[in-house]
């Protein structure tokens, strides 16, 4: 990794594989609830903030799942998601 971005995204990975369990193989790798991951990777840094990803993401029109404001809230969208 040569920045940070790239760091925090692997570990969004790392997070959404350990928080998504057995349900992961139905994920895409980059999908909504990987999305969901990384939004809250980059929020917990204090490198984006949530709501600046949410302008982001509806600009571009891409799809993910709110993770909310906790580890209980992000695991529970991660249930809930289908990709």
């Amino acid at each position: 990794a040569t920045d940070l971005l790239t760091v925090l995204h692997e570990l969004a990975h790392h997070v959404h594989y350990q928080l998504a369990g057995l349900a992961y193989g139905k994920h895409q790798n980059h999908g909504a609830a990987f999305v969901a991951c990384y939004m809250s990777v980059l929020d917990t840094v204090r490198l984006i903030p949530y709501d600046a990803m949410l302008v982001i993401l509806k600009r571009r029109k891409l799809k993910y799942v709110s993770p909310g404001p906790t580890l209980r809230t992000l695991r529970a969208a991660l249930a809930r998601c289908p990709s």
